[in-house]
């Protein structure tokens, strides 16, 4: 993801009343797949705390292969403080091909909560 671009989307649609959007972002976000443009919506939905994404973002992860979507996936989780989402990655990790699980061990070392 282009760190530029979030940094200007996030403003635009917080002067936008961006609380109304996250609905339509969340159903934007289920029926896309994962590319580094379409990610910038994973990192507004995590700078905004949506609890609500949670659940798409781990049907995200389900359904990844991708190194680096894993991990971009995996950090914006993170983000969300909750404990129990590191539980449910590890469900994930052991039905996952071995690179992605490997993938997801990384990550999982670097897990901070």
């Amino acid at each position: 993801m282009n760190p530029s671009l979030a940094s200007d989307v996030c403003p635009f649609l917080e002067a936008c009343n961006y609380r109304e959007a996250i609905p339509r972002l969340r159903e934007i976000l289920s029926m896309i797949t994962l590319d580094k443009g379409s990610s910038v919506l994973l990192d507004l939905l995590s700078k905004w705390n949506d609890k609500d994404s949670i659940d798409i973002i781990i049907d995200k992860l389900e359904m990844e292969q991708d190194g680096d979507n894993v991990k971009t996936i995996i950090g914006n989780l993170q983000k969300s403080n909750d404990p129990s989402i590191k539980d449910r990655i590890k469900s994930i990790q052991a039905n996952s091909s071995p690179e992605k699980a490997k993938n997801i061990e990384q990550c999982l070392a670097g897990w901070t909560t």
